[in-house]
């Protein structure tokens, strides 16, 4: 369009389509000079909006303020008041093929039926909350619901709790007990069987059996009346470091048959704690202490047996099952790790020797004899390692009752753990996966039967990914393979493998998957736990069990993707120090405000565990006091994976093998030293490390270790219940990577300790946590520590918190203030200022 003046004298050419656009616009002068006014406002706001907009673009610290000067800094309080808690992506329990049962927010007990898409309500909420119901599980026949109220924790996964049967056809309520005890005693373990609703429970240390909950029958299976031998419950040690789980029993398929294990710890040493109570007053004058038993290394460990009960015998008498003669020719002393059904007649275990180097795997059935009254185990393979420790691994029988599979490091120099199929009876054994990767878990084996008349399996299982040993996805693969041992594929995965979850990798989402199948493996339900906000959905299984179909949502965590929305968080990134023969990963939470350019030194905090198998830098989401610290407080919050971390095979693991507190800890030294040399953003005077439990027990260790004046990088560390000597902790698990104490390993003891060159400790600041009623880390091991220190005249702190566990639930509140505290003083400074152009700020760090 050309411009043009009135009052030029110059001509002027005027298009025919403005002239006529002119005309139509002077009809009246008055609208004419409201629509110009207008029109020149709406291009004064456009010109401002672009250059505002250019600004944005062009500065990222305008961009920094304008997108989160809404939004406020993540709060402590908030954080251990659960606001922060990411609800259970799936709480409920397949009971079909296409059923789910499960309580729901309003507190009915309900069937969701997946095919269908309908919610049928088996127990109202009114009824659940008038037995105090906290779970309800649903029998076989679908005729009673199990009510498990007053819920008490024991240890890390035994509990005692109130039990009822609730009769659905006519509204009553059976009280589960033996007749001898009170109405509303406490059972130890309570479980339906595999059919219509028979039962088995634990009261006293002994197994009961009831038919059906209406009858007036109960059976008692086991008759010990020592409080020391325990039946179908662990003991402490087996409960902690070999089952993992509170209960010790194993029903057939058929639920014609029971098989458990007897633990007599009448020899074991006790270990005793003091209590104090929550009050002072006439009764509580001399409490006394909480004895456990608790066996160290080298003590006596418990003697176990293993027993089978045919619950179709009125006699109800148990028979012993023997172990193999070739585990008992290795040792006497010896462990149960494992166990699992074929059928009726075929049981399998899994045995170890006390040093577990040594894993027995075998097949159990009766005697020849009846009157032996015995069954016998024979041995299909055993296991045998000279330079690590044998992992425990769970048995999957498969729906033929021929083979199991289990996991077992392959022949490569990583040793990466796949899947292998073990005849029963034969023990011929092949692998069924290969690659660079770990198998951490065997999800589902679903039976296939070919055209041909033959039959095979597909195994649905979780894993890492090739090169990423933080991810979790879950693959399947088709069993075809000949009988061929050592088949491996080193290169890459084995051709028929395929991955259901990793149709998000590039896009960075669900990166860390857990599945739960239905009972026949048509349906699952997909937990994605991270990086993102977990969140949880339902499939059903492509035939080719390929990639999933999705059909809805199921938990979604809506609520706190609202709250998080609202809050300043952190951002994450991954370094890979790359050293000779293997790398640290390291992950890192850098405050919000962080820009790599900047001015500002941040004080650098590593959280460290380090022990045997463990992971810190995963895809899991976190929701924790790191995050809050490094949201809130302006630290750099860190995680080192190093030498003897999980998941990058055996060998990576096997580091640490009878060399504890050695390599583990150079590695977070080294990450450490790394990153403040090479980020100028990081305050090279602010450098602490603290951990819990193991992590404890490092943190001291490498506050000793980084004692050299020149290349020391720690100011300062906290240990939370620290071993401080592995003497003082339990046999199973210090045995396993230590060895037993003798003349060969006590050296290796006595340099790991804690105590060994405490002096190096001497400029370090130091903060030792601990709960006096630790059944795990017994507070012996802080005390000796505190002696130590004192001897040597070393300054530290110390929070003590009576009658508190391993976990310390009851004061978490004043535990975190207090490290916060600390943290405060050993990175000296409240608060720093930045400049960003001519603008200058003071943040507050604490």
């Amino acid at each position: 369009m050309t411009e043009f003046d009135d009052d030029n004298d110059n001509d002027t050419v005027i298009p025919d389509d403005f002239r006529e656009m002119h005309e139509l616009s002077t009809v009246d002068v008055k609208t004419s000079n409201w629509k110009g006014t207008l029109i020149s406002i709406l291009v004064i706001i456009l010109l401002s909006s672009a250059i505002i907009l250019a600004i944005y673009i062009i500065n990222p610290d305008i961009q920094y303020k304008l997108i989160n000067e809404t939004r406020e800094k993540l709060k402590l309080d908030e954080l251990l008041h659960g606001n922060y808690t990411v609800q259970p992506t799936f709480n409920g329990t397949w009971i079909s093929d296409t059923e789910i049962t499960f309580i729901s927010s309003a507190g009915d007990f309900v069937l969701y039926d997946v095919r269908a898409d309908k919610t049928d309500t088996i127990i109202y909420a009114r009824i659940m909350k008038q037995h105090e119901v906290d779970r309800a599980i649903l029998s076989p026949n679908r005729q009673y619901v199990l009510f498990i109220s007053h819920i008490k924790n024991i240890f890390r996964h035994s509990t005692v709790a109130h039990y009822k049967a609730y009769h659905l056809s006519n509204d009553t309520i059976i009280n589960i007990r033996p007749h001898e005890a009170n109405i509303d005693a406490s059972l130890q373990a309570a479980e339906w069987g595999r059919k219509n609703a028979q039962l088995i429970f634990v009261y006293a240390n002994n197994i009961y059996y009831m038919a059906d909950p209406s009858d007036s029958q109960t059976y008692r299976i086991s008759h010990d009346d020592d409080r020391y031998i325990y039946n179908g419950i662990p003991d402490w040690i087996y409960e902690e470091e070999i089952l993992a789980s509170g209960t010790a029993f194993w029903w057939s398929n058929d639920g014609s048959r029971l098989a458990y294990i007897r633990f007599n710890d009448s020899q074991v040493e006790i270990q005793e704690y003091p209590w104090y109570g929550d009050q002072v007053d006439v009764e509580s004058q001399y409490l006394g202490p909480i004895k456990i038993k608790y066996p160290k290394p080298g003590s006596t460990n418990p003697t176990i047996t293993l027993h089978m009960v045919d619950l179709e015998n009125s006699s109800f008498d148990p028979y012993e099952v023997l172990p193999p003669i070739e585990l008992t020719k290795q040792s006497n002393d010896y462990y149960l790790t494992s166990a699992a059904w074929a059928d009726r007649d075929c049981l399998i275990a899994v045995w170890m020797t006390r040093e577990q180097n040594y894993a027995s795997y075998s097949w159990c059935s009766p005697s020849s004899s009846e009157m032996d009254h015995k069954w016998k185990c024979k041995e299909s393979f055993h296991k045998q390692l000279n330079n690590g420790w044998i992992e425990i691994s769970s048995i999957h029988v498969d729906q033929y009752g021929k083979n199991y599979y289990i996991l077992h490091g392959d022949e490569s120099s990583e040793q990466f753990v796949q899947i292998i199929k073990v005849n029963i009876k034969t023990g011929e054994k092949n692998f069924i996966t290969s690659g660079k990767r770990d198998v951490t878990k065997i999800l589902k084996i679903i039976p296939i039967y070919n055209n041909d008349g033959s039959e095979s399996n597909k195994i649905y299982y979780l894993a890492t990914r090739t090169n990423k040993p933080g991810e979790r996805h879950v693959y399947n693969v088709l069993d075809k393979t000949k009988w061929m041992f050592n088949r491996n594929n080193n290169d890459g995965d084995v051709d028929d493998t395929k991955c259901i979850t990793c149709d998000q990798i590039e896009l960075n989402q669900c990166l860390y998957n857990r599945i739960t199948f239905s009972k026949n493996g048509t349906y699952y339900i997909r937990e994605c736990l991270g990086p993102n906000i977990p969140y949880s959905t339902l499939h059903l299984l492509n035939d080719d069990g390929g990639n999933n179909n999705y059909t809805r949502e199921w938990e979604m965590n809506e609520k706190l993707k609202m709250t998080l929305s609202r809050k300043l968080l952190p951002t994450i990134v991954t370094e890979i120090i790359n050293k000779t023969d293997y790398v640290l990963i390291v992950q890192m939470f850098m405050p919000p405000s962080f820009k790599p350019d900047s001015v500002v030194k941040y004080p650098l905090l590593i959280q460290v565990y380090g022990g045997p198998g463990s992971q810190y830098v995963n895809e899991n989401f976190k929701m924790n006091f790191g995050k809050y610290l490094a949201g809130s407080r302006e630290i750099i919050y860190a995680y080192v994976d190093g030498r003897g971390s999980g998941f990058q095979g055996e060998t990576m693991k096997h580091h640490l093998f009878h060399r504890l507190g050695t390599v583990e800890m150079d590695d977070q030294i080294i990450a450490a030293r790394y990153l403040r040399d090479k980020y100028n953003f990081i305050n090279p005077d602010a450098i602490g490390i603290w951990g819990w439990s193991y992590g404890g027990y490092a943190t001291a260790k490498i506050l000793i270790k980084d004692h050299h004046v020149d290349t020391a990088v720690f100011a300062c560390g906290i240990s939370v219940a620290p071993v401080t000597s592995w003497l003082l902790y339990d046999s199973a698990y210090t045995e396993r990577y230590m060895g037993l104490p003798t003349n060969e390993t006590m050296k290796s003891y006595q340099t790991s300790a804690v105590m060994h060159d405490i002096d190096l400790m001497r400029n370090k600041k130091f903060l030792l946590i601990h709960g006096t009623a630790d059944d795990n880390v017994h507070i012996q091991n802080s005390m000796v520590l505190i002696k130590e220190l004192n001897k040597a005249n070393i300054m530290f702190n110390t929070q003590i918190y009576p009658d508190e566990n391993h976990g310390l639930p009851g004061v978490s509140v004043h535990l975190y203030e207090t490290m916060a505290n600390f943290w405060n003083e050993c990175f000296k400074s409240d608060s720093y200022v930045e400049e960003i152009g001519l603008r200058r700020r003071r943040v507050s760090k604490f």
